[in-house]
């Protein structure tokens, strides 16, 4: 059994390869996540998540000048859940997308109160 992530329960983090053309890194910086939240299945007025999204911004240099870029990571359950809400699966505890610069987004659930299969 896996424990189901709730609002706030996913956490990303910041890659290290550069976003081309960059030769250095200054780093990359992820905005706020967004939810896309179960429609019935809350745990103390805390919904629980389909998916969670997060737009990571580049700053770095190729020689001196300024390089920037954006990468969207979206993070989905990995694997079809027993329980889902009105069809659609839950993100459980472990579940982790990395793009190809190392952004990642993972959910982290540190209050394990619902379960799934």
């Amino acid at each position: 059994m896996s424990a189901v992530a709730l609002q706030g329960d996913v956490q990303a983090t910041g890659g290290a390869v550069p976003f081309h053309p960059a030769t250095v890194t200054t780093s990359w910086v992820p905005g706020p996540i967004t939810y896309t939240l179960a429609k019935y299945i809350q745990v103390d007025g805390v919904a629980a998540v389909v998916k969670a999204t997060c737009t990571f911004a580049f700053t770095g240099l190729n020689v001196l000048v300024p390089v920037s870029g954006t990468s969207t990571v979206s993070l989905e359950p990995q694997a079809p859940t027993f329980l889902n809400d009105d069809g659609d699966d839950l993100l459980k505890n472990g579940d982790v997308a990395v793009d190809s610069y190392g952004n990642t987004l993972q959910a982290v659930v540190t209050q394990q109160k619902l379960y799934t299969g």
